[in-house]
């Protein structure tokens, strides 16, 4: 009789030891009033570790999921060049005679926001359905970098699920490396009229400790004004 409590007890403990090792292996589960995803960041995304994910929840790129911050800001820099068109092109195409483009109206370009010199949209491409302009007279040279805005001009109102209204241009601020051959997008602007005129639908900013630089693809309109920008610096 004492063999079999004794082996009854040896059982009992060997079930208990299993039990609390199986109980170890789960994933931990989060105390209540925690959370699995870090704090919001600029681009109104956060990190979710529950997915292993980072997670957008404000405009311009709410409700996307990408596998890290850096696919976000290629995403947001692609908005640019290949955002959905809201109807048929109406805008003329470049002239037939000359193959130029029109540059914008005098009056419509948003004033420089650190300098007070005029701006001056130099055309640099044309292509997707829009034209694209460099301010030629406000360039910033900082070290190995140079500091531009690109006005896109659209020919159709373009519309975006994250934002509310079409808009008709934007202006962007980049920062690019001519050394290196990168650049960097620093600030996006919604226009709801064209040459970055009327009411200023969505604006996205990024702090220069979070820049993200990238290669321009090899013919890409991107590529096209990097060229602009660097074929000045010696």
């Amino acid at each position: 009789m004492l063999q079999l409590k004794h082996l009854a007890t040896l059982l009992m403990s060997a079930a208990f030891a299993a039990w609390t090792l199986a109980a170890s292996a789960q994933p931990a589960v989060p105390a209540p009033g925690t959370t699995n995803t870090g704090r919001l960041e600029e681009l109104g995304c956060r990190n979710d570790f529950a997915s292993a994910s980072y997670k957008c929840e404000r405009p311009p790129l709410a409700g996307r999921s990408f596998s890290n911050k850096q696919d976000a800001l290629k995403r947001l820099q692609q908005l640019r060049t290949a955002p959905k068109p809201a109807a048929k092109p109406k805008a003329a195409a470049p002239s037939a005679k000359t193959g130029q483009i029109a540059a914008p109206r005098e009056e419509a370009p948003s004033p420089p926001a650190k300098t007070a010199r005029a701006a001056s949209w130099t055309p640099v491409a044309n292509g997707e359905g829009a034209q694209y302009f460099i301010d030629t007279a406000n360039l910033d040279t900082q070290g190995r970098t140079i500091t531009a805005r690109t006005l896109t001009r659209y020919e159709s109102p373009r519309t975006s699920t994250t934002i509310a209204r079409p808009y008709r241009s934007t202006i962007s601020v980049e920062r690019y490396d001519c050394s290196a051959r990168t650049y960097a997008l620093s600030e996006m602007r919604y226009h709801t009229e064209g040459d970055g005129a009327g009411q200023v639908l969505e604006t996205i900013a990024v702090p220069d400790s979070r820049l993200t630089y990238l290669a321009p693809g090899a013919g890409s309109i991107n590529e096209q004004l990097l060229n602009q920008v660097c074929s000045g610096k010696r």
